[in-house]
């Protein structure tokens, strides 16, 4: 493998994005595409990403492979990254070290990341899960969503659509907050004839702060009573020429969180 990502701060986005949910991270290389996946200890939120070529001034690689190493390992690293530096990773076959190089002009830092000898596997996410809801909304008002949740600190957040009619709901001890978005920031694409309610732990919700970071202005939600909600979003480029619609050559983050089971009286 010997590829060279457009913008370096995108790598340092998934990373800042994986160590939130877990402290190592399974990297697959493929002759079309890095694929990324992690799974929380608790086994709640499952991140699925999935780096194409539009990533990448050099992509370089033959046959497969699987790798993993502490995120940890990578902040010397990303602490001298800025916007505007390329990456190139390096690894061959049997090799116990990636080589990283950080490119800024005529500076190149190289810095030898150890792996990690981990019996992992990467779930295939190939056969997506049917959902009754399908929300489309911008990365600014979903940004804002959270904010307002995350100052309520509060444990649980609901999710309820009916019809048209979207309701994000959470509260602690002394205070509740209902949140009403209008369909200019949030649509419902398409809902079923009975509302539906689904609540989730609210620092797993979070997480997809984060995510915004290195995305595309659009945001789509997924949403259903019997499986987890997915978050899908489209890895930025800074291409002013690339479409908004979700292909096959995009690069893409898809954030599956399980909702939170509740006691039934």
């Amino acid at each position: 493998m010997d590829v060279t990502f457009k913008l370096a701060t995108n790598f340092k986005g998934i990373i800042d994005i994986v160590s939130g949910l877990v402290d190592t991270l399974t990297m697959q290389y493929t002759n079309d595409s890095i694929n990324i996946q992690t799974m929380d200890s608790s086994h709640i939120s499952l991140l699925n990403i999935v780096m194409r070529r539009d990533q990448f001034l050099v992509y370089d690689v033959v046959g497969s492979g699987l790798i993993s190493f502490n995120v940890s390992s990578f902040k010397p690293l990303l602490k001298s990254m800025k916007e505007g530096d390329h990456l190139r990773l390096r690894h061959k076959t049997g090799n116990d070290e990636i080589d990283a190089i950080l490119i800024d002009g005529d500076r190149k830092n190289k810095y030898l990341i150890k792996l990690m000898d981990i019996d992992s596997e990467m779930i295939n996410m190939d056969n997506e899960m049917e959902h009754d809801v399908f929300i489309m909304t911008g990365k600014a008002a979903i940004s804002r969503i959270l904010t307002d949740i995350k100052h309520v600190e509060s444990s649980d957040t609901t999710f309820m659509v009916d019809g048209e009619k979207i309701v994000i709901e959470t509260k602690n001890e002394n205070c509740s907050l209902k949140i009403k978005p209008t369909p200019e920031i949030m649509k419902v694409m398409s809902s079923p004839e009975e509302k539906v309610c689904v609540p989730f732990a609210s620092r797993y919700i979070q997480q997809i702060q984060k995510m915004l970071a290195i995305s595309k202005p659009r945001i789509n939600l997924k949403l259903d009573k019997e499986c987890p909600m997915l978050i899908e979003m489209i890895i930025r480029t800074d291409d002013p020429n690339e479409t908004a619609t979700i292909q096959k050559t995009h690069s893409t983050m898809k954030y599956y969180l399980a909702p939170k089971l509740v006691d039934s009286e």
